[in-house]
């Protein structure tokens, strides 16, 4: 069967799976380009039967879900997930150069809140104060 007409979910873990041991070596050039290539074809399978705008990618899509392996696969962790999360980060200015840098700066040096949700937002100190 092929990409389109996996139908039950047992066919799409069995997909998922095979897809997550065929490429699990993604510090591989070869194994990372072809992933990438797959996900090229599946994007445009994906594309090709999308009616609507609301079709493109829906929930439970098989190219977001192989996107997911890809993007979240512990590869990209030195050169994606670090330098955003490297507190230390500064330019020559000083100024912080990384996400978590910005984050830490903002809290302690500007006395700003940082947050992820606005629930917890609205419960920190500094504004349930105000």
């Amino acid at each position: 069967s092929d990409l389109v007409n996996i139908k039950s979910k047992e066919q799409e873990e069995v997909f998922l799976d095979m897809i997550k041991v065929l490429f699990a070596d993604l510090d591989d050039a070869r194994v990372r380009h072809t992933c990438i290539l797959l996900m090229e074809l599946m994007v445009m399978k994906e594309l090709e039967q999308a009616k609507t705008l609301d079709d493109v990618f829906p929930t439970g899509s098989r190219f977001f879900q192989v996107f997911s392996f890809f993007a979240l696969h512990p590869y990209h962790y030195t050169s994606v997930v670090h330098p955003l999360m490297d507190s230390t980060l500064v330019d020559e200015q000083g100024a912080p150069s990384s996400f978590m840098a910005s984050v830490v700066n903002r809290t302690t040096e500007k006395n700003q809140t940082w947050a992820l949700e606005f629930a917890q937002y609205l419960k920190s100190p500094s504004i349930e104060a105000k």
